[in-house]
């Protein structure tokens, strides 16, 4: 692998170093980071694949200082949520359809990939969808797959129209099995366990039950109805959550995240 510039350390460009330099696929000099206009364009300068790791409001600023020091030999990934591969085209100055364009890249057609990673790829768990402009073929397929699979599993997705679902699903869903797992901490905390006791446990639960989902040919919902014994403490507890519409309050709120991501 050549070098690759990671533009932006917050908490996605850091997991996705971490990740990288975790799997041995690559060193730390292999990487070279851009936290300024100065050093994203020495970043750059020194390396031809280079991933755009900021917010998506940075993405307009940081995109019009190193575009004139990119060429048809880069490859952008781009990390930012809701961020269009036309977007970025249009910021870099390419015109994909018909007229023209004053922009000295114009005419680069600079390969341009967007994925939506998650923040598990700091331990090689990521969830990585990913879609590419047409310039994105053969050799550079590779490099893309290489990198994904470096921070864990990697799916192209043919339409960028599903990555408002995919960002609700890859993106956002480590953040609601956090969710859960303080509502777990503080029911278990509630009722006298000590915090270290029921972050051990709760830890625990989740993981043996991710890898037991992720071992098996078998539905969630048959796991689910597996552990769930007629008249146990399971099924009383899934009562209560039908009651109360658990399933249509979860949903609604994955839709308004769904909507949002989709802006």
């Amino acid at each position: 692998m050549p070098k690759l510039a990671i533009i932006g350390y917050g908490n996605m460009g850091k997991a996705i170093a971490d990740g990288l330099l975790l799997s041995g696929n690559f060193t730390k000099t292999d990487i070279v980071f851009g936290t300024d206009d100065a050093s994203n364009i020495k970043a750059v300068k020194s390396a031809k694949t280079v991933i755009l790791a900021v917010k998506p409001d940075v993405i307009p600023v940081v995109i019009n200082v190193i575009k004139d020091h990119l060429t048809t030999d880069h490859l952008i990934i781009s990390v930012a949520a809701r961020v269009k591969i036309n977007n970025i085209k249009k910021i870099l100055g390419e015109n994909n359809r018909s007229g023209s364009s004053n922009s000295r890249n114009s005419k680069k057609h600079i390969p341009v990939v967007r994925v939506m990673p998650n923040i598990c790829a700091a331990l090689r768990q990521s969830m990585s969808c990913w879609a590419k402009s047409r310039e994105v073929t053969g050799a550079r397929v590779k490099v893309v797959k290489f990198i994904l699979n470096s921070i864990g599993k990697e799916i192209e997705i043919k339409d960028e129209k599903q990555f408002g679902l995919i960002t609700m699903l890859a993106g956002s869903g480590p953040a609601f099995y956090f969710y859960l797992a303080e509502l777990f901490e503080k029911f278990a905390q509630q009722n006298g366990l000590k915090p270290q006791d029921a972050e051990k446990i709760i830890k625990q639960t989740f993981l043996g039950s991710a890898m037991l989902f992720d071992k098996s040919d078998i539905s969630a919902e048959q796991l689910r109805k597996n552990v769930t014994s007629k008249k146990g403490t399971t099924e009383a507890a899934i009562k209560v959550f039908k009651k109360y519409k658990f399933d249509k309050i979860f949903l609604k709120g994955l839709k308004a995240g769904h909507k949002r991501a989709s802006l």
